[in-house]
């Protein structure tokens, strides 16, 4: 969910949302269990809780982001805008498999996420096509690009910690 606001001048405009993202829970695994370059963090066989790997399960929570953008009236139905999107505070929280599943161990992770869109919006009203109260429907089509980046990993376990480097 996203809320946006604009301030308009002449023909450009600012623009700036925030929204709620709430993520469904993830696993991490290895892509290849017996990689040695790099190596595999799991590692190959049965998990402690009996699935068939090794892995940690969890979840990202609820996360806000911010959406800055700037934009421009190319024609009297034409909008073309660039938008960024920004998840400053995001983590990830978890258990892994290793063990037996009543044995402590917490799994926590602090990924980032930057996004970035161009797109042409057409205002269906300029078109002639009727509002909806305070509302102007239009349709729009963009391409965009993201950089999803996990830092630091954490894994406690009830002797020791194992921590990874991000990236």
């Amino acid at each position: 969910m996203t809320i946006c606001g604009a301030v308009e001048a002449e023909d450009f405009y600012l623009r700036a949302g925030i929204g709620l993202d709430r993520f469904e829970d993830a696993a991490f695994t290895d892509e290849d269990c017996s990689s040695e370059s790099p190596a595999a963090l799991y590692g190959c066989g049965r998990g402690g809780d009996g699935a068939n790997s090794r892995r940690s399960l969890g979840g990202f929570g609820t996360v806000a982001g911010v959406e800055p953008g700037v934009g421009f009236t190319a024609a009297p139905a034409v909008r073309v805008e660039a938008v960024a999107d920004y998840r400053p505070r995001f983590a990830f929280a978890g258990r892994s498999n290793f063990l037996a599943p009543e044995r402590r161990q917490s799994v926590s992770a602090d990924p980032s996420v930057l996004t970035g869109m161009a797109a042409v919006h057409v205002d269906l009203p300029a078109l002639g096509l009727p509002r909806f109260g305070p509302f102007d429907p239009f349709v729009g089509a963009g391409i965009g690009a993201a950089r999803i980046e996990i830092g630091k990993t954490s894994m406690t376990f009830p002797k020791t910690t194992t921590i990874v480097p991000g990236k």
